[in-house]
């Protein structure tokens, strides 16, 4: 069940690797930690069980990074202009970490352009952008809980 790449997509592929792997502000925060990290835990305000799938954590540091390719980083392109999907991802990484280490993370996402010349942008998520995906998330988790009172 594995998918063989075509010789031009890989060669895009390491080309996008060593741009990545030079980027300062990449080399800075991306240096020790573990990808692809599963996390799993009972939400302390709802009782539920949750999950999330991070692309990079450093625990010891505290930092998260979930990594996003893009046709096109422009020179307005901001972390404001891509909506309410990456604020509520953003935020439910950094509730899991939050309540299993008992440490607030820093989240940070790197946008990288699929093709070139493969420009990398690093985003950081503000406080209102916090404040507003932890909105979306209870809205959410009161929604579940409240369905699974209904169901016994």
């Amino acid at each position: 069940n594995k998918i063989i790449l075509q010789t031009s997509e890989w060669k895009r592929l390491e080309k996008i690797r060593k741009f990545f792997e030079v980027h300062p502000e990449v080399q800075k925060i991306w240096k020790y930690g573990d990808s692809e990290v599963s996390l799993f835990w009972k939400d302390s305000d709802y009782q539920i069980k949750c999950k999330a799938r991070l692309d990079w954590l450093n625990s010891d540091f505290g930092t998260i990074i979930d990594l996003k390719f893009t046709n096109n980083i422009s020179r307005d392109f901001s972390i404001e202009s891509l909506g309410d999907y990456h604020t509520l991802q953003a935020c439910w990484y950094i509730r899991a970490v939050t309540q299993l280490t008992s440490k607030v993370p820093d989240f940070f996402f790197i946008f990288i352009e699929k093709y070139a010349p493969h420009h990398i942008k690093v985003c950081s998520i503000s406080r209102s952008d916090i404040e507003k995906g932890k909105q979306i998330i209870e809205r959410a988790i009161k929604k579940i809980s409240m369905g699974a009172c209904d169901e016994k």
